[in-house]
């Protein structure tokens, strides 16, 4: 089974493989791009790619991922649509709520 990625959306699965060009960024789209017609010798760690492409890529899809993450836990505590207890909460919930924001934001990075 393969996978893309796109912005906005949060992967099915905590760690996932893909491969480059199923990852739907345009950063990505131009580190990868970065060195057409550049044609660089082909190195056995990082093929074709510019030194550290993939840890820039893993970068953008971190980035991505947490942006996506914020604003669907905003969206939660907001009380839109899509948020599983929509009755309306004290302040005394919202440090419990911003721990597991961080939380959450933290198996991601």
């Amino acid at each position: 089974m393969t996978y893309k990625f796109w912005h906005g959306i949060i992967p099915p699965y905590r760690q996932l493989f893909y491969q480059i060009c199923d990852i739907q960024l345009p950063e990505v789209q131009n580190i990868v791009n970065a060195n057409n017609f550049k044609e660089p010798p082909c190195s056995k760690q990082h093929g074709f790619l510019p030194p550290n492409a993939c840890n820039d890529i893993r970068a953008c899809i971190n980035k991505s991922i947490g942006e996506t993450l914020k604003l669907k836990l905003s969206e939660q505590a907001a009380g839109k649509p899509g948020d599983q207890n929509s009755e309306s909460e004290d302040n005394e919930g919202s440090d419990s709520e911003m721990e597991d924001e961080d939380q959450i934001l933290a198996t991601y990075r």
